[in-house]
């Protein structure tokens, strides 16, 4: 690990909330409710997850597009905050102390999926991003692929890639199953 890696993943981080940041508000010039209905999901998602925030975005009845945009970026956003973390906690820089503890549990929960996903390489780990079982997704898979010595862009890819399947996926599932639902309302 370099001092490169460490920076570009936290340049990466800002500008990506900062991008979210200067939509949102753009957003809420335009169309004050449509900023609410993806602040809501956005927190939904950090707060709560990511079905339950599908969920919300379906329920207000926003397009796909918009729900898996929201989504992927809140993820994105949270995966990159806690991987810079882990890569600051690797040369003990704390930046935040209140989340050493959380980066401790995040570097053992990976340490302990990692055996089980070398055999299977970039596959097993997009295969751990995809599926929804506790302790996966793209917080702890960007810290595995870290540990399994893949590059910074073949790691951010293959997160990137098993983290917006998952959310397409769920949102169709969600959608479906809500209008299905409302059938019989």
């Amino acid at each position: 690990m370099n001092y490169s890696k460490r920076k570009i993943v936290l340049l990466s981080t800002t500008g990506l909330f900062a991008f979210f940041l200067i939509l949102m508000v753009s957003i809420s010039f335009i169309d004050t409710k449509l900023a609410g209905y993806i602040s809501s999901m956005a927190l939904t998602n950090i707060l709560i997850g990511r079905v339950p925030s599908i969920s919300l975005g379906t329920s207000l009845d926003l397009d796909i597009l918009t729900v898996v945009f929201t989504i992927f970026t809140t993820e994105a956003i949270l995966s990159l905050f806690f991987y810079t973390l882990f890569l600051y906690s690797l040369r003990n820089i704390k930046l935040f102390e209140s989340l050493s503890n959380q980066v401790i549990k995040l570097h053992n929960t990976a340490s302990q999926y990692k055996e089980y996903i070398d055999k299977y390489g970039m596959f097993g780990l997009l295969f751990f991003v995809f599926m929804p079982f506790w302790m996966t997704g793209p917080v702890v898979g960007i810290i595995i692929g870290d540990l399994m010595n893949f590059s910074l862009v073949k790691n951010i890819t293959i997160v990137a890639i098993g983290t917006f399947v998952a959310i397409f996926c769920w949102a169709i599932i969600i959608k479906y199953f809500i209008e299905y639902v409302q059938v019989f309302i």
